[in-house]
């Protein structure tokens, strides 16, 4: 699960004051948790590192790719091989949901399943010659055509049916599967989730962030429910910190305290996203399942998002090609 615009200080376990987590926190309880686990401080980066096990000076992604604005360029996944392409290639199910800025699919239609991935409900950001919608009437390409079907629907909500639905099939096929969730929320536009419009409240980032945990919960519990949990590893990592514009805190105004500034219980935070600092980079690392998962420990290691490459592919019993 690799939410989009969330640093390390949205969650309680790691101190996070302003937020409710408590499917997150679940999983730290439960599993384990990294303190010090880095990103690029913006998507583009962060996204090209995790899929590659590449450092962003050699993979050359240094900024955002323009999809919202229907570039032609693409990441070269032929050039630059993925985890998923060595995974898929071991006999696992391999899928993928949610946001894909690394292509504009209009124009480069099987670039997932380049990249190694086998199906995909992904947002279709560009069509047309506009941009589109990811969260109410969302436009996503599901294994290469537009759905139709979900016009009413949070596109969160529809996101995390299609992942379950794809853990049920590997399940009822006997197959290992592999699936790259890019959960969508907490990145802006901050707009009504479900709950808002049933307790008919003002959209906030601190309601983004709760609904974002709840679906995180669903998917835990599905894990569960399909007794699959013995076998499946749930890794949960931000793609980089807080965007601070999202977050209006109600304890500004306090002496030595900005508009922006997020509480932990080991002080504050200030910096988000495009910032080359700790609130910029700094991102929530939790990894979820089997009982060989040291329950309720911390890992101290200095941590990487260009390691879970190499961590997959021992996980699934993948061997990497000396080539890599």
């Amino acid at each position: 699960i690799f939410a989009d615009d969330i640093g390390y200080e949205a969650l309680n376990c790691y101190g996070g004051q302003d937020f409710e987590t408590p499917n997150l926190n679940r999983m730290a309880g439960q599993g384990l948790r990294f303190s010090r686990a880095y990103t690029s401080p913006v998507c583009t980066p962060s996204r090209v590192s995790l899929h590659t096990g590449l450092y962003v000076n050699r993979h050359g992604h240094d900024t955002v790719l323009s999809v919202h604005d229907g570039t032609k360029q693409k990441v070269d996944f032929k050039k630059m091989p993925t985890f998923s392409q060595q995974i898929r290639a071991n006999g696992y199910r391999t899928s993928l949901s949610g946001k894909w800025q690394l292509a504009t699919l209009q124009y480069h239609p099987n670039h997932i399943r380049d990249a190694g991935f086998d199906s995909w409900c992904a947002w279709q950001i560009w069509r047309d010659g506009g941009k589109t919608d990811r969260h109410w009437n969302p436009t996503f390409n599901q294994d290469g055509k537009i759905r139709e079907d979900i016009a009413d629907r949070f596109g969160p909500d529809v996101l995390v049916d299609y992942v379950i639905e794809q853990m049920r099939v590997a399940k009822a096929a006997g197959k290992p599967f592999l699936i790259v969730h890019n959960e969508m929320l907490p990145h802006w536009p901050i707009v009504e989730t479900p709950d808002d419009r049933k307790l008919k409240r003002k959209p906030s980032l601190p309601h983004f962030i709760h609904y974002m945990d709840k679906l995180v919960g669903r998917l835990l519990d599905e894990v569960d429910a399909l007794g699959i949990r013995e076998n499946t590893y749930v890794v949960f990592m931000g793609d980089n910190g807080t965007w601070e514009p999202d977050f209006q805190n109600p304890k500004a105004g306090q002496p030595g305290e900005g508009e922006h500034t997020r509480h932990t219980a080991a002080g504050k935070v200030n910096g988000g996203k495009n910032q080359l600092n700790d609130g910029g980079s700094h991102v929530p690392l939790l990894v979820w399942g089997p009982s060989s998962v040291p329950a309720g420990k911390v890992c101290d290691e200095l941590v990487d998002v260009v390691d879970l490459f190499p961590t997959f592919c021992e996980l699934t019993g993948t061997e990497i090609s000396s080539s890599i």
